[in-house]
């Protein structure tokens, strides 16, 4: 399914930078922009996005009371997007969904999203069915289910796993054709 997303950022080149990442990710729409936080408060409850892209400083709301807010009034979750890395704990007391910092990276962005979907598909599992492996794979301790960055998953058998590098909570499969997260 589509993942509907909303951004929020009063600096134009961060907003147009995260704009161009997320609408070349597949299968997500950006619905809406604001450049300050109470028009992002107004436009996230007229259009009820999946998921919120919020700077936590903003004119007139920062990020972190407007996510708090939102909770009572819409199911969007959120993603913070900041410069600043200090912000991190009050973020996630606000139930993030991820916390990225600028400039935004790609291969972050793609599992802030990732992370998203799979949120979603706790709530709702018709709203990412394709998270989980076929059903004939789920009990195959041959190999691994990845996720891709474009989009869908590939099959990585254990044979053709050459080492296993551990990344902060992810883990790194290298095999004779590449490397996946």
């Amino acid at each position: 399914m589509t993942l509907r997303v909303f951004l929020a950022d009063d600096e134009p080149l961060a907003l147009g930078r995260l704009r161009t990442l997320l609408e070349a990710a597949p299968d997500v729409e950006v619905v809406g922009t604001a450049q300050d936080g109470d028009e992002a408060a107004a436009e996230i409850a007229r259009l009820t996005p999946d998921l919120a892209f919020l700077d936590i400083r903003m004119p007139k709301q920062s990020g972190l009371p407007l996510a708090r807010s939102l909770r009572d009034v819409v199911s969007t979750e959120v993603v913070f997007v900041t410069a600043f890395d200090h912000f991190a704990l009050e973020a996630f007391e606000a139930d993030a969904v991820d916390y990225l910092l600028k400039p935004v990276d790609a291969d972050r962005l793609a599992i802030a999203l990732m992370r998203a979907r799979r949120r979603r598909a706790i709530v709702d599992p018709r709203a990412a069915p394709d998270l989980r492996a076929p059903a004939d794979a789920e009990l195959n301790y041959e190999g691994f289910w990845v996720e891709r960055r474009k989009g869908g998953r590939i099959w990585i058998p254990l044979s053709v796993i050459l080492w296993i590098e551990a990344a902060r909570d992810y883990v790194i499969l290298h095999t004779e054709t590449g490397s996946h997260l």
